[in-house]
C-alpha cells in the first residue's frame, strides 16, 4: 500500500510540507510517533494482527518511510577495468527493489547467482572475448530486471548458478 503525500501531511507524519521528496521524508521532518500510528492504522485496515513492532539495531521501533516514486537500476552488471579484474554489482546495488511488489529478496538471490556464474566464466574462460561475455550477461540481466515467476523454469531442482538453468530465454 502506498500512502499519498496528502495523507502524510493530514496525519501530521511530516512536520513541514515541501515539494522536495528528500526533504519531505528526511528523518528530521518525520514525526516517528505519528508514523507509527499511521502504520498501525494501515495494518488494522488490511487486517493484520496487532503485534508489537520489531526493534532495529538502535532499540527503536523498526518503522521507516521510503520514496517509491522512482526506480533505479544499473545499466550493466559489471565493468572490467583491466583484463584481470571484474567489478560487479549484486542485489539492491544492481537493481533497486520495489518492495510493494516483494521483488527484493528473490532478485537479490538471482543476481547473486548470476554474479557467481559471471565470475566463474570470467576466470575459467579468460580467452572469451569480452563482447561475447557481455552479450550473454545482458540477455540474462534483461530478464532479471523484469522477472516474474513466469520467466523462471519451474523445476527448481535443476537451478544452478548458470542463468540458463533458471531463466526462460
Amino acid at each position: 500500500m502506498t500512502v499519498k503525500k496528502q495523507t502524510l501531511v493530514k496525519r501530521g507524519v511530516v512536520k513541514k510540507e515541501t515539494d522536495n521528496i528528500s526533504t519531505l521524508l528526511s528523518r528530521d521532518n518525520v514525526d516517528k510517533a505519528k508514523l507509527e500510528s499511521l502504520v498501525k492504522d494501515v495494518a488494522k485496515y488490511v487486517e493484520l494482527p496487532d503485534v508489537p513492532f520489531s526493534k532495529n539495531s538502535r532499540g527503536d521501533n523498526d518503522v521507516a518511510i521510503f520514496d517509491f516514486s522512482q526506480k533505479k537500476q544499473a545499466e550493466e552488471m559489471y565493468k572490467t577495468p583491466d583484463p584481470n579484474t571484474i567489478v560487479t554489482l549484486v542485489g539492491d546495488a544492481l537493481k533497486e527493489p520495489f518492495w510493494p511488489l516483494g521483488t527484493g529478496a528473490n532478485r537479490a538471490l538471482l543476481s547473486a547467482m548470476d554474479t557467481a556464474w559471471l565470475v566463474k566464466k570470467f576466470f575459467s574462460e579468460p580467452n572469451t572475448p569480452p563482447e561475447k561475455l557481455r552479450e550473454s550477461t545482458k540477455k540474462y540481466y534483461k530478464v532479471l530486471s523484469v522477472s516474474s515467476p513466469e520467466d523462471l523454469h519451474k523445476n527448481f531442482g535443476i537451478h544452478s548458478i548458470d542463468p540458463h538453468t533458471r531463466y526462460k530465454v
